[in-house]
């Protein structure tokens, strides 16, 4: 019996939890909140608000992933919010995930971490893969 046999025997216990990789269930593509450093606040809150995932990460020219504007963010930052830029308000050390890593590893790093959101990325360069785990993705999980 293959692994991708028992993900479909198991989607949505533990066993699945196991097999399933975060590239099987990232956001990707359209669906990521990514901004350069330079966007002004108000274009950040509509591009959050466009994509529905509650974080938006920061990018520099390079396509790095330098850092992460949450929804906390937000609150910590409400005053002069509108006359800043992403780099601005965004927090600087954004978590990271591996596409290979098991959506075990990522639900188990967002709890230790506190945070709802991981950021998926390519080696230790942190370049972005445009891949994002939310923890609205675990919402189906047992």
């Amino acid at each position: 019996m293959s692994n991708a046999h028992l993900r479909q025997l198991h989607p949505g216990g533990s066993i699945g939890l196991s097999l399933v990789t975060v590239a099987d269930i990232m956001h990707h593509g359209d669906a990521m909140p990514l901004v350069p450093l330079a966007m002004p606040m108000r274009e950040v809150l509509l591009e959050m608000t466009e994509k529905s995932l509650g974080i938006a990460g920061v990018v520099d020219r390079a396509g790095h992933l330098v850092g992460a504007i949450s929804d906390g963010d937000l609150r910590r930052h409400v005053h002069g919010l509108l006359t800043a830029c992403a780099e601005d308000v965004m927090t600087r050390t954004p978590r990271t995930v591996r596409a290979d890593a098991r959506a075990g590893e990522a639900l188990a790093i967002m709890s230790q971490e506190k945070v709802s959101a991981l950021f998926v990325v390519e080696g230790g360069n942190q370049t972005c893969r445009s891949g994002c785990c939310t923890c609205t993705i675990w919402a189906g999980w047992g």
